[in-house]
């Protein structure tokens, strides 16, 4: 039997759809009352959004998704969604945002949340070398 596929996902704002002051609210401020809230996450965080996110999906009869994960404070990683996902079943396909301008420099995000574009050539490059080591889990 067929099964929905999902293309685009933040399956780490799971965590935050229910805060009131945003509720209805347009994007760029649901952003920036986000912000604040996401630079406390943890891998344990990043971990539990995702298999949440995905069982709803399941439940929904998605069998394929991807998550778009741009925030890494408090050393999370790509990895920490990508080791939920291989608990729950289900087709996944990690992609590795970023954001490198913050606030300091006209951007919307707290400088806190944004990276240095080196560390993000670095981290990219260290995940893709990670994914081509790893079994096919497929």
């Amino acid at each position: 039997m067929p099964g929905l596929v999902n293309t685009h996902h933040h399956m780490y704002q799971s965590l935050t759809r229910v805060v009131p002051s945003v509720q209805n609210g347009e994007l760029f401020n649901w952003l920036t009352h986000l912000y604040p809230i996401w630079q406390k996450l943890t891998p344990e965080m990043i971990h539990v959004s995702t298999q949440t996110a995905m069982a709803e999906l399941i439940l929904s009869g998605c069998t394929a998704t991807s998550d778009h994960l741009y925030v890494y404070p408090n050393g999370c990683r790509l990895d920490d969604s990508i080791e939920a996902a291989a608990t729950m079943g289900m087709h996944f396909h990690a992609g590795r945002g970023s954001m490198s301008v913050g606030q300091r420099q006209g951007g919307l995000p707290p400088d806190s949340l944004v990276e240095q574009e080196s560390a993000i050539l670095e981290e990219t490059q260290r995940a893709i070398m990670t994914a081509d080591a790893a079994p096919c889990c497929e």
